[in-house]
């Protein structure tokens, strides 16, 4: 747990941030997934989420969609 750490007030995302950016691809990615809904399971979610994430940080796409 972290002690100590305080927030001062309410936390904001910024539409062209890099998170806000990652979502959006996220979402649009899912639109199109042949995944099935019933296996979009929080792994499923967060792993998505994770790519979309490094692709926003520059990571290559081929790197991106090399992991697991």
């Amino acid at each position: 747990m972290a002690d100590g750490v305080k927030v001062s007030g309410p936390e904001t995302v910024q539409s062209d941030g890099s998170m806000r950016v990652a979502l959006e691809l996220m979402e649009k990615i899912a639109n199109f997934d042949k995944v099935p809904r019933e296996h979009r399971d929080p792994k499923y979610w967060l792993s998505l989420y994770l790519k979309c994430l490094r692709a926003t940080h520059g990571q290559s796409l081929e790197a991106v969609l090399m992991e697991g």
